[in-house]
């Protein structure tokens, strides 16, 4: 995993603080899956958990955290924070792009 070059992908700072106890004990193969969706009305994300780097994968080490996405998608993640969110339908985490419009 590489810590030089990707996308000016950030987190907020409850999301490292949550997310970083998964790295710290986990296998060193694992890291957070950013999967782009790009769809008529926008665009939409998926974060998940993932521990198979694919031929097609980039994976970088961003604020300490492992990220992992398509080589293809890499540059649209530029300019957007995974936060960690709470609400009344429930908690976790979010890829917010002030830039992408995104699904309705």
């Amino acid at each position: 995993m590489s810590n030089d070059g990707g996308p000016n992908l950030s987190f907020s700072e409850d999301a490292k603080r949550r997310l970083r106890p998964y790295f710290q004990t986990a296998d060193a193969s694992l890291a957070l899956r950013v999967e782009v969706y790009r769809q008529n009305c926008g665009v939409s994300y998926l974060l998940t958990l993932d521990a198979t780097l694919g031929s097609e994968d980039v994976d970088r080490v961003i604020d300490g955290i492992p990220v992992r996405a398509l080589r293809a998608d890499w540059m649209d993640l530029s300019g957007a924070t995974v936060e960690y969110v709470q609400e009344l339908s429930g908690e976790g985490f979010r890829l917010v792009h002030p830039s992408k419009p995104s699904c309705c």
